[in-house]
C-alpha cells in the first residue's frame, strides 16, 4: 500500500529536506491542560502540521519512505491528537482551526497513510471529521478551504456525492468574476460583496487564483 500512497503525496506537498530533517526530532505531545488552556488549538494545529511531516515523509520516495518507525510514530502521535479533537472535546479559541486548518491536516494524514493506518485510529478518524464536517456554509476564500476538508472527507470515505458537492463549492468560489471570487486584476471580493485589499488576502488571492 506504501507504493499506491506516493501520487497522493505528490498531489499534497512534497516533502522537503526541512520537513526530512524535522523527523529526526522528537515532537512533543498536546496535554489535556494545554489543550484546554488559551491557545490549545493553535498547539494541536501545530502537533498535527508534525504528524502530516511524518506521514509525508512515509509515503514519499525518499529516506522515510515505507519506514515502520514513522508509521507507528505517526500512528501514536495521531491518535493523541484525536484525544482532543471529537464529537464531545471542547472547542476553544479562534473558530478557523477547529473547522479549516485542523480538519485539513487530519484530513491529509489520512490520505498519506492510507490502510496502514491503524484500524482503530482510522475508524476515530474518520468520526471526528465527519462530526465536524457536516455543512458547508463559509464564504470566500474559507469556502474553498472548508470544501477542500469535505474532499478529503469524500476521499477518506470513497463518498462521491460529497466528493461531487465539494467540487462544486470550490469551483463556485475560486473563480473570475464580476460579483465575487478572484478578479482579473487578482483582486479578491472576499465573503461575496466585499472588497478585500490587506496583505493577508493578497497572499491568499495569489494562492486562490493559480
Amino acid at each position: 500500500m506504501a507504493e499506491a500512497m506516493v501520487p497522493i503525496a505528490h498531489v499534497l506537498r512534497p516533502i522537503s529536506m526541512i520537513a526530512c530533517s524535522a523527523l529526526s526530532k522528537p515532537i512533543a505531545s498536546p496535554s489535556s491542560g494545554k489543550i484546554r488552556r488559551r491557545g490549545g488549538n493553535l498547539r494541536l494545529d501545530r502537533h498535527l502540521a508534525k504528524v502530516r511531516t511524518l506521514a509525508e515523509g512515509w509515503a514519499s520516495a525518499g529516506r522515510y519512505h515505507g519506514d515502520e518507525g514513522v508509521l507507528n510514530r505517526a500512528t501514536i502521535d495521531l491518535a493523541n491528537a484525536l484525544d482532543h479533537y471529537h464529537a464531545d472535546s471542547p472547542r476553544p479559541g479562534a473558530w478557523y482551526y477547529w473547522l479549516i486548518s485542523i480538519p485539513d491536516k487530519l484530513g491529509a494524514i489520512g490520505l498519506l497513510l492510507g490502510d496502514a493506518l491503524d484500524p482503530a485510529v482510522r475508524a476515530r478518524l474518520d468520526a471526528s471529521l465527519t462530526h465536524q464536517l457536516k455543512l458547508m456554509r463559509l464564504s470566500g476564500a474559507n469556502a474553498a478551504w472548508e470544501a477542500r476538508n469535505h474532499a478529503y472527507l469524500a476521499l477518506l470515505q470513497g463518498d462521491s456525492q460529497r466528493l461531487a458537492r465539494a467540487a462544486d463549492r470550490i469551483f463556485g468560489t475560486v473563480r473570475y468574476s464580476s460579483d465575487g471570487g478572484v478578479r482579473e486584476d487578482f483582486s479578491y471580493l472576499f465573503h461575496v460583496a466585499t472588497c478585500a485589499t490587506t496583505r493577508w488576502v493578497g497572499m491568499n488571492s495569489a494562492k486562490l487564483s493559480k
